[in-house]
């Protein structure tokens, strides 16, 4: 039942990511990422739990593994759109390792080569790894030990430029949470007969919890996420899986019924949230556009009177000049007048 609640969450979340911001590319490959995810955890971790028919577990094992094939180099896309920038090595790196993945796909479908069939063990069924499949697992690790480089990398380079502490702290948990990812592939020991449940899908299920964490604190992929929104998400998911748990018909029409009445009610209460937040930052942004003004004609005032300021101390400069010229101007007369009576004295 874990799997089942952990596919409903991949995919409600991945939508919700989605639909903020449906033109942008990392969205979208979030959305892939929690698409694909999901497809894991529903056909080769819920339905090998509750099907005990061979046939119908060797089609779901290919059916589920159609979609890992693409996890890590998606995963790897995911990381390289974040960080902005992508080098032309990992680019090559991209391009091929897609190239690749096309390949492992054609191979578990046409052959035995990738997956041959699968084992049985105390927990449930697993697929069997084929002869193929361990160069998978290698360029599961490459990319996965690339992508968190690369991470870490830019966490460094953030933390020491201290330009933009949102993003530091959103690659911060962004290396976290695709570390915690990593570690649900530990699922692959099952493909190799090491009978251990490792139940990969509640580390996938932290990798959510972290980066809904970072949308809530740091504003992730441009989301701005209110506490209602969380709490009316939760409850929904909650009462979304409800009717599955239940047995009688009678309670899983009330526990539907119920659903259905708290969807609508959650919907217009989000609605209504978000309008007063909206006029809320109408109004923050009509006082920082007044206070805008004010700043702008303070600084305009402040300008002419230093204006004045300088205009005054020329004046005075100038007057300095003047009363001083004339000054001299009298003394040279006083003393040309004293020589002149000098010399008449003189001549007498």
């Amino acid at each position: 039942m874990s799997m089942l609640i952990g596919t409903i969450l991949l995919l409600a979340f991945g939508w919700f990511v989605y639909a903020r911001n449906r033109k942008s590319i990392l969205n979208i490959i979030f959305l892939l990422i929690c698409f694909l995810s999901s497809w894991w955890q529903f056909f080769v971790g819920f339905l090998l739990y509750a099907v005990n028919n061979n046939s119908l577990i060797n089609y779901f094992i290919k059916i589920g593994y159609a979609g890992i094939i693409f996890i890590p180099v998606i995963f790897f896309h995911f990381i390289l759109i974040f960080l902005g920038k992508i080098s032309k090595k990992d680019k090559y790196l991209l391009y091929s390792s897609y190239s690749i993945s096309i390949i492992f796909l054609l191979l578990l479908a046409t052959t035995n080569y990738f997956i041959n069939g699968f084992y049985k063990y105390w927990w449930g069924f697993c697929p069997r790894a084929g002869i193929i499949h361990p160069l998978f697992v290698i360029l599961t690790a490459v990319l996965s030990v690339r992508g968190i480089y690369l991470l870490y990398f830019s966490l460094k380079k953030e933390k020491k430029e201290k330009t933009n502490l949102v993003k530091y702290f959103q690659t911060k948990y962004i290396l976290l949470a695709s570390l915690l990812y990593i570690i649900s592939g530990q699922d692959f020991l099952g493909n190799y007969g090491i009978s251990l449940n490792t139940q990969g899908g509640y580390f996938i299920l932290a990798f959510l919890a972290i980066t809904a964490y970072a949308i809530v604190k740091f504003n992730l992929f441009g989301i701005k996420l209110i506490l209602t929104e969380i709490l009316v998400g939760l409850m929904g998911v909650a009462m979304a899986i409800l009717p599955f748990l239940v047995k009688s018909l009678s309670l899983k029409i009330l526990t539907a019924s119920i659903f259905f009445l708290f969807s609508i009610v959650g919907y217009l209460l989000i609605r209504y949230t978000r309008q007063e937040i909206h006029q809320r930052e109408i109004l923050e942004k009509m006082v920082k556009e007044r206070t805008r003004d004010l700043e702008k004609a303070k600084n305009i005032a402040e300008e002419k009177t230093r204006e004045v300021e300088e205009q005054k101390a020329d004046l005075e400069r100038f007057y300095k000049l003047s009363v001083g010229h004339e000054l001299k101007i009298v003394e040279l007369k006083n003393r040309i007048k004293e020589l002149e009576e000098k010399s008449l004295k003189n001549d007498i």
